[in-house]
């Protein structure tokens, strides 16, 4: 599939009734889809029952009916995330078919992945761009928030005090004003008593008026700055508040991230140098890889290519970087699969033959020395070496039948044989003068007949051999040990990385392929050739001779003898079927959960 769409999460609010929620994002397997349901006061507990997934409809039914859980209800809210596992289970085995949706599977899985990483991150909480390496110590990132935050208390409670004063100030201005208007009026009270002390009355009348006005609007003034004070107070305990609660949660973030980091680092020692047993699942740290190709490097014996060697052991595992030369194998992708070993033998002319040259050798001899260049495109078909070796002379590679020396004597015609013979011939005793039964004069002989005499090889044994000792013959098609390619070594970098994010999967064999588990169970007998209904697994025994499986009527390269089984995952559709030199019996096992049944 292609990998489009960056959502991996989906927010559905409660209205009371609903329950089947769409998945509107991409995901490979119904157990990587997660749930949350958010109360309204925003406290989120994850699901781990009560709800299935449909992969088809790509929906979720949540609550479900006999869960016993009410429907989200107004003020609640569902949370749906994708969270694909940290594992990559595609094996790509040398000189093995190389099945292209599996290989699409698992990279349409890193892109999950990666966008899984970049939502989480764009969640979490990060130091400043400007910050160094050794500067990245959570507990004093910690330790300066709360110093803010005791920052914060301090200016709150010193406006408090200011705002305090400013109304004590404000109250005694107030009184002030209230004696002064009461003097005023006991002063014009006392006027018609007092009226050569009018003028001087009027005059402290108005100082009096004058005096109140100015307290008036002193007064004024302090109640507007204790009503400032008042709202520089409330703001700042609000931004106390909102500031301790940020620290609370950021603190509680950095916690979660310092846990999930030491645990990250952890696996990511244990992926870069664990040896003493698999990381996860069957998979090994690069350290363990690396000790392997080490090894594997010591066991290389320094070919050439295209030396033919005679090793006592018939397994490839014994001879690394040859191929048999006793079994005529054919290889449809060589090009592919061996290019130097192919390159070589295009380079020599004299060893390669035609198709019908080969069959025809075959025919007559038995075996044949010669390659088989391009009998499809690209492809290798080795020599068969069948019967005895011997070295070769100034005419290069030949091939001659069987043969025996000649055997060859003679006897002089003499009446006494007894003399002049040689070869094959012998004569051990002169026969009586004129024997019972016979006429005539002279004496005879006694002649016998030894093909030793000839050559010492006859006699030497019941059967026709010549002097030998077993081995198997084998060809050198590469030389050097088989590093990891770019695409390879990019895959496993990546995959490292992704185990610095949240918790790591607890299992993800098998996940990755599309292929899904054999119905074991649920295995046919089948006659070739055979159109697979579904995604499966096929599987042919070879009971004499040697057979191959075809596709379509392609040979795809995968031969098997006598008492061995061929075995192969084919998609729907696919047209499977055995050729060769024996009979074979079939099988075919349906997969179960295939996403491309």
């Amino acid at each position: 599939m292609t990998v489009a769409n960056l959502k991996t999460k989906q927010i559905y609010p409660g209205d009371g009734m609903r329950r089947v929620w769409e998945i509107p994002f991409p995901f490979i397997r119904a157990e990587h889809i997660r749930l949350w349901r958010v109360d309204e006061r925003g406290r989120a507990v994850e699901k781990t029952a009560g709800f299935t997934v449909d992969e088809t409809e790509k929906e979720v039914t949540y609550p479900v009916e006999d869960s016993l859980e009410l429907p989200l209800q107004a003020g609640e809210y569902l949370v749906l995330e994708r969270q694909t596992p940290l594992t990559q289970e595609t094996d790509l085995k040398r000189q093995a078919a190389l099945d292209a949706q599996g290989l699409e599977d698992a990279l349409d899985a890193g892109v999950l992945r990666a966008q899984e990483l970049a939502e989480g991150l764009s969640r979490a909480l990060k130091f400043p761009v400007q910050t160094q390496g050794n500067e990245t110590d959570a507990a004093a990132y910690i330790t300066q928030l709360t110093d803010v935050q005791a920052s914060a208390l301090s200016a709150c409670g010193q406006a408090e005090q200011s705002a305090q004063q400013s109304a004590d100030n404000a109250a005694l201005c107030a009184q002030t004003a209230q004696e002064s208007a009461r003097l005023a009026v006991d002063a014009k009270a006392q006027v018609a008593q007092f009226q050569p002390q009018i003028e001087s009355a009027k005059n402290a009348a108005l100082q009096a008026q004058t005096a109140s006005e100015s307290a008036q609007a002193a007064c004024d003034e302090s109640r507007r700055q204790c009503v400032s004070a008042q709202q520089v107070c409330a703001a700042a305990q609000a931004d106390v508040a909102a500031s301790a609660q940020s620290v609370s949660t950021q603190a509680a973030q950095v916690q979660t991230l310092a846990a999930q980091s030491a645990t990250a680092a952890e696996q990511a020692q244990n992926w870069a140098s664990k040896t003493d047993g698999p990381v996860e699942g069957n998979v090994y740290s690069a350290k363990k890889y690396a000790q392997e190709a080490a090894q594997s490097a010591q066991n290389f014996r320094g070919l050439s290519i295209g030396m033919v060697v005679l090793s006592q052991s018939n397994l490839a595992a014994d001879n690394p970087g040859c191929l048999p030369l006793w079994t005529g194998e054919y290889y449809a992708n060589a090009v592919a699969l061996y290019p130097d070993f192919y390159a070589w033998v295009k380079s020599h002319s004299e060893l390669c033959k035609t198709k019908a040259e080969y069959d025809a050798a075959i025919t007559t001899y038995g075996e044949c020395p010669y390659y088989v260049a391009d009998e499809v495109s690209g492809s290798l078909r080795l020599p068969k070496l069948a019967n005895y070796i011997k070295m070769t002379g100034a005419d290069g590679i030949t091939q001659k039948g069987a043969g025996l020396p000649n055997i060859t004597g003679s006897i002089d015609p003499y009446v006494d044989m007894n003399r002049n013979w040689s070869g094959a011939f012998s004569v051990n005793k002169t026969a009586p003068f004129n024997p019972t039964g016979t006429n005539g004069d002279g004496n005879g002989s006694h002649v016998m007949f030894d093909a030793s005499k000839s050559n010492a090889i006859y006699g030497a044994a019941d059967t026709v051999q010549p002097a030998h000792t077993t081995l198997y013959p084998w060809v050198c098609a590469f030389n050097a040990a088989v590093p990891a390619s770019t695409a390879q070594a990019a895959e496993f970098t990546a995959a490292l990385a992704g185990k610095a994010n949240a918790t790591p999967a607890q299992s993800f064999i098998n996940q990755s392929m599309a292929w899904g588990v054999p119905d074991y169970s649920a295995g046919v007998a089948v006659a070739c050739p055979y159109t697979a209904p579904t995604a499966g697994l096929f599987v042919a025994f070879c009971t004499s001779g040697v057979d191959y499986i075809t596709f379509g009527g392609v040979d795809i390269g995968m031969r098997f003898s006598a008492n061995n089984h061929a075995a192969v995952f084919v998609q729907t559709g696919d047209v499977i079927s055995v050729a060769g030199t024996g009979p074979a019996t079939c099988k075919f096992f349906p997969l179960k959960g295939a996403l491309n049944a």
